[in-house]
């Protein structure tokens, strides 16, 4: 009597086993593939910066340099030097983030940013509003900032992905 129990279980596991593999597996394979090639399609169909949009104004890129605080020794602040806006969404993100809570204001962000703003929102119900910056000009490569209703921010987004 044990061994017919213990048959019958070896048996269900078993079975269960194939039912599994049979139902289960392969659309997870599926989907898996499935989204490597996205992924892969994404990669490879996305525009690179410098073929949708033009070089910064050199007094533009001598602006940058100054504010956030990078050598002239830099690449990017050499004097011949052809620099794109999304080229400066590294050193932008750490400075204002780098920044002690009671300067990661409005105030600081017009300072740095005030001559690239293309527009800031209306206050939403809490008083939370955001604003759009683009070095360029263009359109092309915005940064957003939101802040709180206290003027403060809480999120600097820089990006080219999506783009």
């Amino acid at each position: 009597m044990k061994n017919r129990s213990r048959t019958i279980k070896i048996g269900i596991g078993i079975l269960f086993c194939a039912v599994v593999l049979y139902f289960v597996v392969p659309p997870v394979v599926e989907i898996y593939t499935g989204l490597q090639k996205y992924n892969a399609e994404q990669i490879a169909n996305q525009t690179h910066y410098k073929e949708v949009t033009t070089p910064l104004p050199r007094s533009v890129v001598e602006d940058l340099c100054s504010k956030f605080g990078i050598s002239p020794d830099d690449p990017r602040c050499l004097p011949d030097s052809v620099v794109y806006g999304p080229d400066f969404y590294t050193d932008l993100k750490a400075y204002f983030k780098g920044l002690p809570q009671e300067k990661q204001t409005f105030a600081t962000v017009e300072e740095i940013l005030g001559p690239y703003v293309m527009y800031c929102e209306e206050p939403d119900k809490e008083g939370d509003y955001d604003c759009t910056y683009d070095l360029r000009g263009d359109g092309k490569y915005r940064i957003g900032v939101f802040f709180t209703k206290d003027n403060y921010y809480y999120r600097v987004i820089a990006t080219i992905s999506g783009s």
